[in-house]
């Protein structure tokens, strides 16, 4: 259990989104008390779901710190960089790419592949 709550630390404390704000609420406060109920399969779908939430906000963190060669990652993803266009506020505006490949984003701010398949091995698993 204080896994699970450690985890609410990694998100940011204040987010002018509210529909961000009560979905990570909604997850984390679900994820929380599947574990107490015991009903740890649940718990995990929880728990993946705010994985990527978390993995979603760091790219749009480097999306706004590394604009230009983020412009240059779209190669392969067309479709899914004009939804993004749409709206380059808003993290779930990633969900759109296969969980697998959007940690390749990771590698402007100087990941390794190493790092990356520790990323994405976490989705697979």
């Amino acid at each position: 259990m204080e896994e699970i709550h450690a985890l609410s630390q990694y998100f940011p404390l204040d987010t002018s989104d509210p529909t961000l704000k009560r979905y990570l609420e909604h997850q984390l406060n679900h994820a929380i008390r599947c574990v107490e109920n015991e009903l740890y399969p649940s718990a995990y779908s929880h728990l993946h779901i705010l994985y990527m939430v978390f993995v979603y906000i760091q790219l749009l963190r480097i999306s706004k710190e590394k604009s230009d060669e983020f412009a240059l990652c779209w190669v392969g993803f067309p479709s899914q960089e004009k939804d993004f266009l749409k709206d380059t506020t808003n993290p779930f505006a990633f969900s759109k790419i296969q969980e697998k490949t959007v940690s390749r984003f990771f590698r402007l701010v100087g990941f390794n592949d190493g790092s990356i398949g520790n990323i994405s091995e976490l989705v697979k698993k």
